[in-house]
């Protein structure tokens, strides 16, 4: 695991989080693409 920022191992709650957030926007992301992807085969 790597990490750039010195204080997140400082913090395990703030890695923690930081760890839930990128998680979460990778989850977003990958709905947002497939929801995309859903709407243009609908509409093709």
């Amino acid at each position: 695991m790597s990490c750039d920022c010195p204080e997140a191992s400082d913090d395990p709650a703030d890695s923690l989080a930081y760890r839930w957030l990128r998680v979460l926007k990778v989850a977003l992301g990958t709905l947002v693409s497939l929801l995309t992807a859903l709407r243009l085969l609908g509409v093709l």
